[in-house]
């Protein structure tokens, strides 16, 4: 009767090793997912909202989105950023407000 007990006993452990390895394996590939998806966003680029002369003298408004191709690294445009906001300056060269 011991025997049997050990057995059944051995068993349980076994499973509940298994069913805890399936937990960790699981949960690992939800935080790759995770970590896939943040690296994801941060290659995103915000739009931001602008505003700009036109060609005809008007004052635009609007929202400006910076469409760089990541997997060209040697083509990426560069822009002069303000040293106040950080954001692209003006065509004038002039700080955005």
């Amino acid at each position: 009767m011991e025997i049997e007990l050990e057995i059944e006993l051995e068993f349980y452990e076994e499973e509940e090793e298994i069913q805890e390895e399936a937990v960790e394996i699981e949960s690992d590939k939800e935080e790759e997912e995770e970590i896939e998806e943040i690296e994801e966003l941060e290659e995103m680029t915000s739009p931001r909202i602008s505003c700009w002369l036109g060609a005809d003298g008007k004052t635009y408004q609007g929202v400006m989105v910076v469409d760089d191709d990541i997997s060209c690294q040697g083509n990426k445009c560069q822009y002069d950023d303000c040293s106040i906001c950080y954001q692209p300056m003006a065509i004038s060269g002039k700080h955005r407000v």
